[in-house]
């Protein structure tokens, strides 16, 4: 059996497979044996080497590391803004709650006004 990596144009590991005979293709590396681990890492043809990094296959050079990163910071953003609008509802409620006071306040001082001229007035 001969186990191979099979590596897409930008030498990222896409599929492992094993076959009976020797293959004869620039998309194959051989491989000691089947290993999962090689999949998503980047195979240097003029080291021979793999790394340690793994990558998104579509994707050239896109590290799953800084992807992940990426969903991490955009989870975050989501979560604040949340907060944010939260804090910005309760704001507006609390603004409506004292312009509503006011209003009646200053209905109230009108009444009073409005007592006090009578008074003067008899």
């Amino acid at each position: 059996m001969v186990n191979y990596a099979e590596i897409n144009a930008d030498s990222i590991c896409i599929g492992i497979k094993s076959v009976l005979k020797e293959i004869t293709d620039e998309n194959l590396v051989e491989i000691e044996s089947v290993n999962e681990d090689y999949l998503f890492r980047k195979y240097d043809r003029e080291t021979e080497t793999w790394s340690e990094e793994k990558y998104l296959p579509d994707r050239p050079a896109v590290q799953l590391d800084a992807f992940e990163k990426l969903k991490a910071d955009k989870d975050q953003l989501e979560s604040t803004l949340n907060s944010v609008l939260q804090t910005n509802a309760m704001n507006l409620k609390t603004m409506a709650e004292q312009s509503r006071q006011l209003k009646d306040s200053q209905s109230l001082n009108a009444d009073i006004m409005l007592k006090m001229a009578r008074n003067s007035i008899n």
